[in-house]
């Protein structure tokens, strides 16, 4: 008796249960909104190097203790070129762009021309004064200011270049934490250099600072053009397989509510979304489909037997449930073996797309199923569209094995 009951348990477990279709939309909207403002709200949209460290390893236990006894060793450099850059007008306006960076609350100090010493001896020691004065810039002509720059020991190959037409300007930061941060500094280091009408001189900006910003747009960017981009060629996919414009409605609504659901997930476990992170939307739109797919063709079937909604999808379910089921757990069993690896972005990673796994499961076959009961009543195309071609290229695989 105890086996059988086991035994009925396991089928109730292993079939899934067909919800009213109004039940399934309020799903959505509840997981669409609060998807949505836990993406909106607490996000935390941050990529930088600190994060891709465990806490207790030694290199982060080691950088810390080095930290208590030496300033930070993050900067930002901006170099500039041109034929007039030792004039009065080009070191005043560099002089001011420095001003204003030490302005920024998360500067330590700007190293620039005119805010290092140049130290000299004298018949009775040693004397340290302005390599440049910033306040007497009408004092002398700009080969004489060449000439002391290039005189002091350490100013070429650091702030000066050997045959004067470079000089870089080196903004070094506090601790940061944040990349947010850094693309702070870097957007206001623009802002000053294009108040000062000083762009057409900057040929380059380099430094930790200015890499972490750009990953930072890099990570945002190909997040607002991939994850779209995958969605379409999914969505071009289900319309070329199934050539019917409900289910492929359906596959959007799918896969929004799968991917809103996985970031949330991401802000609500308050992880940062990172490059790798970044990677969750498009991984989950493409196995949405896939699985997406799985259940169409189940339907296809199902629709050329002869059966009626909703004995039809049912039917289907209970056809493709099982695989789909053991899919869906090896899936998410290989993802969750990445949190073993001691990196914690892509531990996250790895846990987030385990939970995605299951969220896919949870919306293709028991979200999308009441919809199609309620809503798709056309007949599919029989000798055209993506189920024919793949049938025919089976078939003339098989007959050539």
């Amino acid at each position: 008796m105890l086996n059988y009951r086991l035994h009925a348990l396991l089928l109730r477990l292993m079939q899934p249960r067909l919800l009213r279709w109004r039940q399934a939309l309020a799903i959505i909207v509840v997981v669409q909104v609060i998807g949505a403002a836990l993406v909106l709200l607490r996000l935390d949209l941050n990529n930088a190097p600190e994060l891709y460290f465990p806490h207790d390893a030694p290199a982060t236990v080691l950088e810390r203790e080095l930290r208590t006894e030496f300033p930070s060793d993050e900067i930002l450099i901006g170099l500039f070129a041109g034929e007039d850059l030792y004039s009065a007008a080009a070191l005043a306006a560099l002089d001011r762009v420095s001003a204003r960076m030490e302005r920024h609350p998360d500067v330590d100090r700007v190293f620039a021309l005119t805010r290092v010493d140049h130290i000299s001896g004298t018949a009775d020691g040693f004397v340290v004064e302005p390599l440049i004065d910033a306040e007497a810039l009408d004092e002398g002509s700009a080969d004489e200011r060449l000439a002391r720059v290039l005189g002091d020991r350490f100013m070429p190959g650091w702030l000066a270049s050997a045959d004067g037409r470079a000089m870089a300007l080196v903004v070094r930061t506090h601790k940061l934490g944040e990349s947010r941060q850094r693309q702070s500094i870097e957007t206001e280091f623009y802002a000053a250099v294009e108040a000062e009408q000083m762009r057409e001189r900057l040929v380059a900006v380099a430094g930790t600072v200015a890499l972490d910003a750009a990953e930072m747009r890099s990570m945002l960017r190909d997040t607002l053009v991939f994850t779209p981009l995958v969605m379409a060629l999914g969505l071009a996919l289900l319309y070329w397989v199934v050539g019917r414009l409900v289910p492929v409605l359906l596959g959007a609504v799918a896969m929004s509510t799968a991917v809103v659901a996985a970031v949330g997930l991401i802000a609500a476990i308050g992880q940062p979304y990172t490059l790798v992170t970044a990677m969750v939307p498009t991984l989950i739109s493409a196995y949405t489909v896939s699985n997406l797919l799985h259940l169409y063709a189940a339907l296809k079937r199902t629709r050329d037997a002869g059966f009626r909604r909703p004995k039809r999808v049912v039917f289907a379910l209970q056809m493709v449930h099982t695989p789909a089921l053991f899919n869906v757990l090896t899936t998410a069993a290989g993802m969750i073996s990445l949190v073993l690896v001691p990196i914690p972005p892509i531990q996250v990673f790895g846990l987030i797309a385990a939970a995605g796994s299951i969220i896919i499961y949870l919306v293709v076959f028991y979200l999308v199923p009441p919809f199609l009961v309620k809503f798709d009543r056309g007949p599919w195309p029989q000798r055209s569209g993506g189920f024919a071609w793949t049938k025919r290229l089976s078939c003339a695989l098989a007959n050539f094995g």
